[in-house]
């Protein structure tokens, strides 16, 4: 998976591979590359080997793109889940993933430290939970940065390897899980190049790049693939994402359905300049008002991520 996403890291040294919605942060890809690699290091020296699982659960965050990649680099799997799961929801997705290692905000901390509590006997343990930012409390991905281990020197298989463990939610919308190996993540991603080409330094809105929307994060994957700038705002309220849009100038708006939703009902009253706007591309099969949908964001074309690519079945 890293070297399908950060193949071309190097001649993008320079542009901005992710901005920051919640502290304006810009981050180039060289630094996206550093933090894969010192994170790849550190999660090994915390433990995680071959074929461990580790479970995102926070909110909508650029780390989960160095996160991601730094555990498929040492050949673990990444299994995230919504940031909306209730503790039994949590007990269960780490239950049914036997989770080794966890990585949540300090907000999310009461709910993780619950489910933790709450596995049941005969379960693997967690090993860990990591915060995303520094605290007093736990270590957090900071602390795993400036790690003197040895890097591992894993062998992954890209055909039989499972690289995420993410939700399908079908056409009657029930959530299936799904595992993706190293190599199917690869072929969705060259799926993508043809069917939704993104240029270099384009300005791209990723609102929900994982869990909540089932395949959503190949989306983001994707953006990152193609040398683009992926905007991660802060929340998906929709005036705010109007806001960030014409701010930002957004052309590619990666939106989980529900949000799309709320963004056409914003749209018409809200006053945002939506020009820059080319298209939306959401995750599921598109609902029977998806034309209406369309309509109320003005000269943007919406597509749906089943029409773009076709995935293996759960």
């Amino acid at each position: 998976m890293p070297e399908a996403v950060l193949a071309q890291t190097a001649e993008r040294a320079e542009v901005v591979a992710m901005i920051d919605g919640a502290t304006g942060r810009e981050v180039p890809y060289a630094e996206l590359q550093m933090a894969v690699d010192q994170l790849a290091v550190g999660f090994a020296e915390a433990g995680v080997a071959k074929g461990d699982t580790v479970c995102l659960f926070t909110p909508n965050h650029p780390a989960y793109a160095p996160v991601f990649y730094a555990v498929s680099r040492i050949g673990a799997v990444l299994a995230p889940v919504s940031a909306q799961a209730t503790v039994a929801e949590l007990v269960a997705h780490l239950a049914r993933n036997n989770v080794r290692l966890l990585v949540t905000s300090e907000g999310l901390l009461p709910i993780a430290a619950a489910a933790e509590r709450n596995l049941g006997a005969g379960l693997s343990p967690l090993r860990e939970i990591f915060l995303l930012h520094p605290s007093e409390s736990r270590r957090s991905l900071v602390d795993l940065f400036g790690s003197t281990f040895a890097a591992p020197d894993v062998t992954v298989d890209a055909a039989t390897d499972t690289a995420l463990i993410t939700r399908r939610v079908s056409q009657g919308g029930g959530v299936q899980a799904v595992r993706l190996t190293h190599a199917e993540v690869a072929r969705a991603l060259d799926a993508l190049d043809d069917s939704l080409p993104l240029a270099v330094g384009e300005r791209v809105l990723a609102e929900a790049p994982w869990a909540e929307t089932g395949e959503s994060e190949l989306l983001m994957h994707h953006s990152i693939a193609s040398g683009a700038t992926t905007f991660v705002p802060d929340g998906s309220d929709p005036e705010p994402l109007l806001e960030a849009i014409e701010q930002h100038g957004i052309e590619t708006a990666l939106l989980a359905p529900s949000t799309l939703a709320e963004l056409a009902a914003a749209a018409p009253t809200a006053g945002a300049d939506l020009s820059s706007l080319r298209r939306v591309v959401c995750c599921g099969p598109a609902p029977e008002d998806s034309t209406g949908r369309t309509a109320a964001l003005g000269t943007a074309t919406v597509s749906y991520l089943a029409a773009l690519v076709a995935l293996p079945e759960a």
